[in-house]
């Protein structure tokens, strides 16, 4: 059990200035993108992972438009409602009655469920270290610190492994990577923090702290339902890790481990009988492979904090703590990632936060005072413009800037892209006057053929669902590709289209710059289409049913 140290007001502070700075270094290239914006290039609100960005928007359109319940925008099968992403309904209905557009809703969430990991993440710090300075540079490294992914992208090796570099894709693993994305993965990254605070502290009144722990981890399996894994696997890691260093169980706090397991138990069986019970949704969970990278990645990503917290946990100042629980999440993390579900690499969760702790122990007790007494900074204190405190900040503030290279070259080379309005972070101006004519006709019950560049953004704008979207999103995406590719080639034969036509509930089909790069098809000449916008270079042709 831990017992939470004192946060004084200047430390808030001092927390608080740095949550500041990173909200804006975050927000500082979707501010570019805004600015950049232009009619003929419209900025569509991402610059990072903006095709899931797209899908976000997509609920949040949902949501406004009076869905209580998750309906896949992106697939034209029928299947049944979940409670799925709810917290993306309801922002789009807080979009309806704040009369703000929902990328500034998504926004205005983002930065705020940032600032609230950020708020839980310093209190979890000192919940393990008495230390002012350690709980400093373990925040700062969590927040900033990235792998060596700078380096493979520097030596030509971004596909290293046939994987791309996982501080470049992954926020579970990163936390900069998840204040910069999206925000139902910080708050349900803050959600973890605050249960697992709650679990392992020896306040009074454990029953209480149960229920509360059950409550958090329960509204975060609402954002992310795997995290409730996560959560039960480090509880329990927590305390095979403390019976083994103690050696002896703890049978009350195994109790109320068992007891929030099964507080929170409804969410993984409620996943579970939706998946199982919806032949739809078990494609999308079949179709959502994110399979962990072979464990050199992971060295890559983590080599620098690895070294320094394994300095840290080979010796321990008497005034630190070497924390079980900890202990337990560092070793639990590893073994859950290549467990044989299709989501591996989503279980890295919140792994960096213990590493980067016993990282700080490692570089203050240890690394930095070796480096007070080398041989260089002995002979650099020798001149008068040189002292062992000023190298000693300049030594923490160089480690902490080379640990970030990735997300500096990351941030600007998204900058540049920004000035450059280029794709998918820009759409043209003409295809967004064509999504906003469809909106004004299409219903949910609609369904509309086009690419799948277009079909993913087309439902963050319009009610209507899409043939083709996304490819875990799309049921049989694989399948429809090849459909799609089939109906704008312009050898295909009518008779093949309209056959096509018949058998998928299609009422629309878009026509614009990305459909003509996948075939010549001119849907003027079939009268089984009729054109009902025509404007910048984009056509949207309505489908004429035999009964019509």
């Amino acid at each position: 059990m831990e017992k939470p140290s004192v946060v004084t007001r200047a430390e808030w502070r001092w927390v608080i200035i740095w949550i500041i700075i990173a909200l804006i270094i975050t927000s500082i290239p979707y501010a570019v993108g805004a600015l950049s914006s232009t009619p003929d290039q419209v900025f569509s609100g991402f610059v990072i992972a903006v095709e899931d960005g797209n899908l976000y928007l997509a609920k949040m359109n949902e949501g406004a438009h009076g869905a209580w319940l998750f309906h896949l925008p992106y697939t034209s099968e029928p299947h049944m409602g979940t409670l799925f992403h709810i917290f993306y309904l309801l922002l789009g209905k807080l979009a309806v009655l704040t009369t703000w557009t929902p990328i500034v809703i998504f926004h205005l969430a983002r930065v705020i469920g940032a600032a609230l990991f950020l708020v839980v993440l310093y209190r979890f710090i000192a919940m393990f270290v008495a230390s002012r300075a350690v709980r400093r540079i373990a925040f700062l490294l969590i927040v900033f610190s990235g792998g060596l992914g700078w380096l493979l992208i520097l030596i030509g090796q971004p596909n290293w492994l046939n994987n791309l570099p996982i501080d470049l894709i992954s926020p579970e693993a990163f936390a900069f990577l998840t204040i910069y994305a999206f925000p139902h993965i910080a708050l349900a990254r803050m959600l973890l923090l605050l249960g697992l605070m709650f679990m392992w502290s020896d306040q009074p009144r454990p029953s209480r702290r149960v229920l509360a722990a059950g409550v958090c981890w329960s509204f975060m399996g609402l954002l992310v339902p795997m995290d409730v894994g996560v959560a039960d696997a480090v509880l329990g890691a927590g305390l095979v890790a403390g019976a083994l260093l103690h050696r002896r169980i703890d049978w009350p706090q195994v109790r109320r481990a068992i007891s929030v397991i099964l507080i929170t138990a409804p969410v993984p069986i409620y996943s579970f009988l939706v998946f199982k019970l919806d032949p739809i949704l078990a494609v999308w969970l079949e179709q959502s492979v994110l399979l962990s990278p072979p464990p050199p990645h992971y060295v890559a990503a983590f080599l620098l904090m690895g070294i320094l917290a394994i300095i840290g946990l080979l010796r321990f100042p008497h005034s630190e703590v070497r924390s079980p629980n900890l202990i337990g999440w560092l070793i639990i993390i590893p073994i859950l990632i290549y467990v044989p579900v299709s989501f591996q690499r989503r279980l890295f969760e919140g792994w960096q936060i213990p590493l980067c702790i016993f990282a700080s122990l490692g570089l203050v007790y240890r690394v930095l005072p070796a480096w007070r007494r080398s041989r260089l900074v002995r002979w650099l204190t020798r001149r008068r413009r040189y002292s062992a405190r000023g190298l000693r900040h300049w030594a923490l503030a160089g480690l902490i800037v080379f640990s970030a290279l990735t997300y500096i070259l990351l941030w600007s080379n998204h900058i540049v892209f920004m000035l450059l309005q280029q794709p998918p972070g820009f759409r043209a101006g003409g295809e967004i006057a064509a999504l906003d004519w469809l909106n004004q006709y299409a219903t949910e019950a609609d369904v509309v053929l086009s690419s799948e560049y277009t079909g993913n953004f087309l439902p963050a704008r319009v009610e209507a669902r899409v043939f083709l979207g996304h490819g875990p999103e799309t049921a049989y995406s694989a399948d429809k590709r090849l459909l799609v590719a089939k109906f704008y080639d312009a050898a295909t034969s009518d008779e093949w289209r309209q056959d096509f036509l018949r058998q998928w509930p299609i009422t629309y089909v878009f026509c614009g710059p990305q459909e003509k790069k996948i075939g010549q098809f001119d849907p003027a000449a079939a009268d089984y289409l009729k054109l009902e916008y025509d404007q910048m270079g984009y056509q949207i042709y309505r489908v004429v049913r035999p009964n019509e």
